[in-house]
């Protein structure tokens, strides 16, 4: 399953995506989810995004509690998600000491590593200083959504 869809405790929708580990949109009304993930981001007609809106929520629609059960912190971090979490109406706030494992993870730590690398390759390649850098490219901030 690559995202889905859950009613937050507050009655509108939210997307999760499994891609990402974290939620991609949240505190859509259904016409905004038919705008801004059946429209936008599938590429559907309206009137065949509104059929698959309503598919999805009246047959997928997943429970509220897997947006929290499938959460990790390698693209918002445990308090931006708590942000978000509070932003839907919720008064579930996770413990960032539950996620340290996730964050040992050799995989992500790997990427990690390789992204710096790129990095490095690219300030040489383009024969700049590193202070010549923008800052987004040389922060280590944490990785965009899908």
């Amino acid at each position: 399953m690559g995202a889905f869809v859950a009613q937050q405790p507050n009655g509108l929708y939210c997307r999760f995506s499994s891609v990402v580990d974290t939620v991609t949109h949240w505190n859509m009304t259904f016409d905004e989810y038919v705008e801004q993930v059946q429209m936008k981001r599938y590429g559907r007609s309206h009137e065949a995004a509104v059929a698959e809106a309503h598919d999805t929520i009246n047959n997928y629609l997943q429970p509220f509690q897997e947006i929290i059960n499938r959460f990790r912190p390698i693209n918002d971090t445990v308090e931006e998600f708590n942000e978000i979490l509070r932003e839907m109406g919720s008064d579930v706030q996770l413990n960032k000491e539950d996620y340290e494992s996730d964050m040992e993870n050799p995989m992500i730590n790997s990427a990690e590593e390789e992204i710096a690398e790129c990095k490095a390759k690219l300030i040489e390649q383009l024969g700049l200083a590193k202070s010549d850098m923008p800052k987004d490219i040389d922060s280590s901030s944490k990785n965009t959504t899908d």
